[in-house]
This record gives C-alpha cells, structure tokens and sequence, in this order.
C-alpha cells in the first residue's frame, strides 16, 4: 500500500487547499486546539487508495479532514464527532459549501458518549482529538471491521510511557501498525486482521 500511498502525496484539490488555509487560520484567531491536521494529502490519498466504504473521526475540527477523506469517494458515510459546539457549526458549514452533506454527519458531543449511540462497525477510524488513550483506542478497535485501517494522530501528545503502550496496544492482536504513516511518522496507521 505504501508505493500506491507515495504518488498522491503532494496532490490535494485545490478546495481542500484552501479549507486547510481557512482552518490554520480560524485556529490562531480562535486560540482554541483545533489545529490542522498538517497531512491532509496523505489522509487523501490513503482514502485513495483504501476506498473505505464507512469512516468514523474522532475530533471534526473545521472540517478539514472528514472532507478530506471523503473527496472523490461518492460511496462513502462518515460519522463525525466533536464537543465543541462552534466547531460542529463551523464544520457543517464547510460540509455544505463543498456540497458534501449527504455523506457527512456530524455529531456534536464526547468521544466515548456518541460512539455508544453508533452501532455500526468502520473501515476506517481516524483519531484526531486531543491525546489518544488506550481506553478509548480499545473502543475504536471493536469499532473496525476485519482488515479496516486506524489511523491514529497525536501519539506525541501523551507522556513518553503512554506513548510506548499506545505503540504497543496498535501493534498488538488483532491490530498491527502499517509500514504506511502520516504527518512523517508522527500519525500512525494500524490494520485490523481477520480475527
């Protein structure tokens, strides 16, 4: 998946572009922590190439990402969470403007609360709140159908000891952390195999 991964890295519509402008910049004006994610061509691409049919994110921000997972995949639902009330507004207006509404649902409320209330398994479940817990990554787990994709951002947030058992819990059964990374490493991409 890797060498598929590669050729699309640097190509992003030039929509997504200016929504990740627009986001970076709502972020310093705000003062709030939705940065962007800063690999929105590899999070494209990998949706490129995988073709996941239903996605679950954790943490909408602007809705930079969810776009971005769902550009040029008409087939594809994603279900999107964020706490932050202006931020699902903020998110639902982008989603609108780019005319992609039908596929994305955004969900106003906490992580662990709302994903109670989905009862639909994912073949891709990307993390982009704030620090990962193992808890929470354990919920996501049982959330992935067989050979689905976590993609996992902000490892580097939790402490050095959090970060080696987050490591090792996406590198463990049934998961195994991807030869394929985001963000230069610092977001990590596990599979989920047949159990």
């Amino acid at each position: 998946m890797k060498q598929l991964i590669e050729p699309f890295s640097e190509i992003l519509p030039k929509a997504l572009n200016d929504l990740h402008v627009e986001a970076q910049f709502h972020q310093k004006a705000h003062g709030c922590g939705a940065y962007s994610f800063t690999d929105g061509a590899g999070l494209f691409a990998l949706c490129q190439v995988a073709k996941p049919k239903r996605i679950l994110e954790l943490g909408c921000g602007y809705g930079y990402t969810c776009v971005s997972m769902a550009w040029g995949l008409p087939d594809v639902h994603i279900d999107t969470i964020d706490a932050d009330i202006e931020h699902v507004k903020l998110a639902c207006e982008n989603i609108e403007k780019l005319e992609m509404a039908k596929q994305i649902k955004v969900h106003c409320g906490y992580f662990d609360d709302v994903i109670e209330k989905l009862n639909k398994n994912y073949d891709l479940v990307f993390f982009d709140g704030y620090e990962p817990s193992l808890a929470l990554l354990k919920k996501l787990t049982k959330k992935l159908n067989d050979n689905g994709l976590l993609v996992c951002a902000n490892v580097a947030l939790a402490s050095r000891e959090n970060q080696k058992n987050i490591r090792e819990m996406l590198d463990r059964k049934p998961l195994s952390i991807s030869e394929v990374s985001l963000e230069k490493g610092a977001t990590l991409v596990s599979i989920k195999h047949i159990s």
